[in-house]
């Protein structure tokens, strides 16, 4: 049988359960609460000692769950405490997880299984180390609260893991001409997509930071708008300087605003959907690249700076990387460039 003992303290009562296993005392504390709670408390205790088990070590014991609980449970913590957009992408990875390893167990999960799904995203999804990094970052985060939050897990199972290190062959950023530019926007009927793309090609900007972007970001008399999260671990929240085409444009999107506070508030909700109208545009224009998406626009802006002559690290800056080494990318220029900045010698 098992026994109460109650000791007061400044805030109330606490209370602990004592009972005796294999000739030995144990104790489970229960903590400040009423001794309605703490006799309900005790008599899951004495339940537990009636199937021969120890109480301590069974109130330790998570339950068990399946991934797809991990996916809700997860969720359901984040909503206060997370942007939609990492919970978006929480969702993604899990359950890309799950398509490769089926809903198992979460505590049936190993190295061995996450080893097989990085490969499994590398060599059957073709994605991008960059990609596969994210997945796991995100992965190991998620299972990290599962046991330190959510008290799924007694154990990370995946908190060895590395990030994947496959030498990937040295990419070139792809990026529009003037002609594919000029291409691009005839293509685009509908007149505030075409606001949007012109704001892409103007700023460089990622995907949400324009759809994300609100007025108050927005600082018209001192010619600055900001972009990115001010608190965004990896990306820098930066002033972009407003040149008067920029103002022209933010004008015409502040008198459609229709008192809404996202500047490009007709995509602010689904900013995928933008992805989705790059390439509508793409398989119906000729003469745009086969793989021309929406951070192409990115590229553009980048590769044009440096081709006008624009220092890597005020381009670095323009678009929000913390170091050049990511800006080197664009280093890709076109021949007939090249050519000419070696023209310029003065000897």
């Amino acid at each position: 049988m098992a026994s109460l003992e109650a000791r007061k303290v400044k805030h109330g009562t606490t209370w602990r359960v004592v009972y005796w296993w294999h000739g030995k005392q144990e104790k489970v504390q229960i903590g400040i609460t009423s001794k309605r709670v703490a006799e309900q408390q005790k008599a899951k205790v004495e339940a537990i000692l009636a199937n021969d088990e120890n109480p301590k070590l069974a109130r330790k014991r998570p339950k068990a769950a399946l991934l797809s609980d991990l996916i809700v449970k997860d969720s359901e913590w984040c909503e206060s405490r997370r942007r939609a957009r990492t919970i978006e992408v929480n969702t993604q990875a899990l359950k890309k997880l799950q398509e490769y390893s089926g809903d198992k167990l979460i505590e049936s999960f190993d190295r061995r299984v996450m080893d097989g799904f990085l490969t499994y995203l590398r060599d059957e999804c073709k994605y991008s180390r960059t990609s596969i990094n994210m997945y796991l970052r995100q992965i190991k985060a998620v299972f990290h609260r599962a046991v330190e939050e959510h008290g799924l897990l007694k154990e990370h199972p995946f908190r060895t893991i590395k990030p994947f290190t496959q030498a990937e062959p040295a990419r070139k950023a792809l990026f529009l001409d003037q002609e594919q530019i000029k291409l691009m926007l005839a293509g685009i009927e509908d007149p505030h997509l075409a606001r949007l793309i012109q704001f892409y090609l103007w700023t460089g900007c990622r995907r949400t930071e324009a759809t994300d972007l609100k007025w108050k970001d927005v600082d018209l008399p001192n010619g600055q708008v900001y972009l990115g999260q001010s608190d965004s671990k990896t990306k820098l929240r930066r002033g972009f300087p407003l040149t008067d085409r920029l103002i022209s444009l933010l004008q015409d999107l502040k008198a459609d605003s229709e008192g809404n506070d996202y500047v490009f508030w007709r995509f602010s909700k689904d900013p995928r959907r933008v992805s989705k109208r790059v390439r509508q545009i793409r398989e119906k224009a000729d003469g745009l690249p086969d793989n021309l998406t929406l951070h192409t626009l990115r590229h553009t802006f980048a590769s044009h700076l440096i081709m006008s002559g624009v220092d890597i690290s005020t381009v670095a800056s323009l678009l929000g990387h913390s170091s050049t080494q990511v800006t080197e990318l664009y280093s890709h220029l076109q021949p007939d460039h090249r050519m000419k900045a070696a023209d310029r010698l003065p000897y």
